[in-house]
């Protein structure tokens, strides 16, 4: 009977670390973020720390991991990117009290990077939005997280040298034949499958043109990005972005 009781404990115990190597690493993959902040916006709703973590839900699910990358968006290709990580850990052997002060220092060291790159001012007035921010979203579309969003701070008024909603000429084609530039944008860099990934364009206008120019912009943007399976949100903060 003794040698049956240590049989069965064996293969519970076998069961439970196989389990533990096997499908904890999936099951704590949490939550990505990428935060894209226009430098070349005077924005009046700036990215607010708090109001990411919550919407990540980093504290209602402590022990998984989570990645927070900021993205400057300016009027170049590519931009300074700094990432803040937070490793999962098992929690049947981890102290929650020592979880929640990495967490807590996590936030902190969020905090402050956003409120550096926030700050930045560059001297450029206009950006190129699309391709950097397409770049990003195909990157998050690799990762295995179970949460994955991109929130983008700024007017999305794009300026290239190919299209530019501050050429008439440009504004007036996207009014009237807003499927040329779809397609025009498509073809110059094409999002992958964005199944799963929720978008948020943030900005609040200062005037009616911006507010024009912006949903102008956003909605084309939705409309490239829904069709790769995205969820785009449009709103003048992120707080108020849940129902949208």
């Amino acid at each position: 009977m003794k040698k049956i009781i240590i049989v069965f404990a064996a293969i519970f115990l076998s069961t439970v670390l196989f389990a533990l190597f096997v499908y904890y690493p999936s099951l704590n993959n949490g939550e990505e973020a990428v935060i894209g902040i226009d430098i070349t916006d005077s924005l009046r709703s700036r990215p607010l720390a708090n109001e990411i973590i919550s919407k990540l839900g980093i504290e209602r699910n402590k022990w998984a991991s989570a990645t927070i990358r900021i993205n400057t968006i300016s009027g170049f290709d590519y931009n300074t990117v700094h990432t803040i990580d937070l490793p999962s850990r098992l929690m049947i052997l981890s102290n929650p009290t020592y979880r929640d002060s990495v967490i807590a220092k996590f936030e902190r060291n969020f905090a402050t990077e956003l409120d550096e790159i926030s700050n930045t001012d560059i001297g450029r007035p206009q950006s190129n939005i699309y391709s950097p921010l397409v770049r990003e979203l195909n990157r998050l579309a690799k990762s295995k997280a179970k949460k994955r969003m991109y929130i983008l701070y700024g007017d999305c008024r794009h300026n290239m040298q190919d299209f530019s909603i501050y050429r008439v000429k440009d504004l007036e084609l996207l009014i009237k034949h807003p499927e040329i530039i779809r397609d025009f944008f498509k073809k110059m860099e094409k999002p992958n499958d964005l199944t799963g990934i929720d978008v948020y364009f943030i900005f609040e206008p200062k005037s009616s043109k911006e507010n024009t120019a912006f949903f102008l912009m956003a909605n084309l943007f939705k409309s490239i990005f829904t069709e790769a399976g995205a969820k785009v949100h449009i709103a003048a903060n992120l707080a108020g972005a849940d129902d949208l």
